[in-house]
């Protein structure tokens, strides 16, 4: 994980963007204090997907389901697997 101030992320913009699309993440502070971070859309996307499926095993679970599915140790073992090939 990178981080970098605002001033730097501003006037160095196009390498920040190439940093990210090669799988770093960017955590970007002002006054020393982070206040944005900057993943690549495919990250974007793998997140979006996991707290959906967050939301369905919970949702599972608050309505009652006696089997909701992996456990989330389980789930992130298995979202890490299929990350890494």
């Amino acid at each position: 994980m990178k981080k970098v101030s605002m001033a730097v992320a501003r006037a160095r913009f196009p390498e920040v963007v190439k940093a990210v699309e090669g799988g770093e993440t960017v955590v970007v502070g002002r006054y020393g204090h982070p206040v944005a971070v900057i993943v690549s859309f495919e990250r974007f996307e793998q997140m979006e997907e996991d707290l959906d499926d967050l939301k369905a095993m919970l949702r599972s679970l608050s309505e009652g389901k006696r089997d909701p599915g992996p456990t989330l140790a389980e789930y992130f073992a298995e979202q890490q697997q299929s990350r890494t090939g």
